[in-house]
């Protein structure tokens, strides 16, 4: 019921904002990917047939981030913004010395806010900016060939923080390349026969275009 009323309240937000992008006159569009590396998580996994655990945890491999996100400038330094970003990174599930192996994915909608700093640069062709964003996220598990373990994660509160610098490349558009802090409160992530509770975390690397209509 928590993960549901979670998306409920995002939804709404996304839905308010995307009416007052639609009576703005600076609205964009962003297209970004690139490299994201997940936090190493423990926890105790824990079979729900009879509730009995056992220590483990996920050790990740870099992985990839992609996304979109589509906003509008509500003064000529501050931006709001709806986001939409997939990671997924291959992973090793359990202890030592047999771990199993497969890949995680995630899911987020987040509300950012973006604030300009001053220009720089002969042409002040160079904009840095600094941002922070709120919504929801999950995490699913899916085991490699031969391995039925698929567990789904319940979605939970997001957040993140964003650096990066942007570079005008025409009146309407802009390259960009930044870095983020991106994480989970804890979420169930389970399948028919187990579970465990974890947030999830990671540091994304990102390069993108900024299109202004």
């Amino acid at each position: 019921m928590k993960s549901k009323h979670l998306v409920a309240a995002s939804v709404s937000v996304a839905c308010l904002l995307a009416g007052s992008m639609a009576q703005a006159q600076d609205v964009y569009a962003k297209f970004f990917g690139g490299w994201t590396i997940p936090s190493d998580q423990n926890f105790d996994l824990e079979s729900r047939a009879t509730g009995v655990s056992e220590p483990s945890g996920l050790d990740f491999s870099t992985g990839f981030a992609a996304g979109a996100a589509l906003g509008f400038a509500v003064s000529p330094s501050v931006a709001l913004e709806i986001e939409y970003v997939y990671r997924h990174a291959d992973v090793e599930l359990g202890d030592e010395p047999v771990p199993a192996s497969g890949s995680t994915s995630s899911n987020a909608v987040m509300l950012n806010a973006i604030y300009d700093l001053p220009r720089v640069g002969a042409t002040q062709a160079i904009q840095p900016y600094v941002g922070a964003g709120l919504g929801v996220g999950n995490m699913s598990y899916e085991g490699d060939d031969g391995d039925d373990m698929n567990l789904d994660g319940d979605y939970s509160f997001a957040y993140q923080a964003i650096a990066g610098l942007g570079y005008q490349v025409s009146n309407q558009g802009s390259l960009y390349t930044e870095i983020r802090y991106f994480g989970t409160t804890d979420q169930t992530v389970k399948d028919n026969e187990v579970q465990f509770d974890s947030g999830y975390g990671t540091v994304d690397v990102l390069f993108g275009y900024n299109y202004r209509f």
